[in-house]
């Protein structure tokens, strides 16, 4: 009763002062929410959580009425002359049409709290809410959590935030780094297989902890001039991983069939000199397979 009662609070308050409709309602088991049409500013929001409070110390009566008479937030469907209407009045404030249950005066509301907005479509969006019993276990719960977050980053509650904003700048200025020596560990990279390819015509890189990204990387800074063959896999187990081939189109194509005629779990696709791969699962085996295959010499077809 209290989430309903106080969503038709809510929407009379926001519709009466500010002028904003309710386009639609959920009640959710933690939270609850109203659709608008609009996004209200920062100021609006706190103006709208003091008047619903206000009127939730006032007591205003919440009564219950039945009318023959047409109300004009009733559906257009609704025929009223086949039956009655019921009505829930908030004082001076509201009267809609409900079949809701609800509670006698706006006191037993305790207090309404506005959360958050989320965008829905359009200029729509949804303003999250608690009224009564859930904001004393929101707070709880919120409170229990800020306390965990506080030791974990060995910090009083009143500092997590600048905290957690000094160790996300960290991380930023440790991904740009990571960044670098991974481009200049790719460009090394480059230049080893750029010499192996002047020497045997073809080449191979496997790093175990490797991504998509950094064999993306090295063949980038390849170029698409390569006329021998370049293949290069990463992963390990059930993590999976990836497999770039590049060069020249014949022997990326002979090549793309053996891998794909040994490995279990692999699908990719490309055409002329790339082809490229994902590994969903390395089976046993299958990694030292590839290495032995790409490391036999001139005498093996595929490379």
């Amino acid at each position: 009763m209290q989430q309903h009662s106080g969503q038709h609070l809510l929407s009379a308050v926001m519709e009466t002062h500010f002028g904003i409709s309710t386009l639609g309602w959920s009640l959710d088991l933690d939270t609850s929410s109203v659709e608008i049409p609009r996004k209200p500013t920062a100021e609006e929001q706190e103006m709208i959580q003091i008047c619903c409070n206000k009127l939730i110390r006032d007591l205003v009566p919440v009564t219950v009425s039945s009318t023959k008479e047409a109300v004009s937030s009733l559906p257009k469907d609704y025929d009223v002359t086949s039956g009655l209407v019921r009505v829930i009045t908030i004082g001076e404030i509201d009267k809609n049409p409900c079949c809701g249950t609800h509670v006698t005066n706006t006191g037993y509301l305790q207090q309404i709290v506005l959360l958050h907005l989320t965008p829905v479509r359009g200029t729509n969006f949804r303003l999250h809410f608690v009224v009564g019993d859930r904001v004393a276990r929101l707070l709880t719960k919120s409170y229990k959590s800020l306390r965990t977050v506080s030791a974990d980053l060995s910090c009083g509650i009143d500092d997590v935030e600048e905290k957690v904003k000094s160790s996300l700048e960290l991380t930023r200025n440790l991904q740009r780094k990571e960044k670098y020596w991974r481009f200049i560990v790719a460009a090394d990279e480059a230049n080893r297989i750029r010499m192996e390819l002047e020497r045997r015509g073809r080449a191979y890189v496997y790093r175990a902890e490797a991504g998509l990204d950094f064999l993306t990387n090295v063949s980038i800074q390849l170029g698409q001039e390569i006329t021998g063959l370049v293949v290069m896999f990463s992963g390990e187990g059930n993590n999976g991983g990836s497999i770039i081939v590049v060069g020249d189109p014949v022997k990326v194509k002979n090549m793309t069939t053996r891998i794909t005629t040994i490995l279990k779990h692999v699908k990719g696709g490309g055409k002329g000199a790339k082809w490229q791969g994902k590994v969903s699962k390395w089976e046993k085996g299958e990694i030292e397979q590839m290495k032995q295959m790409l490391e036999i010499g001139e005498n093996n077809a595929y490379c």
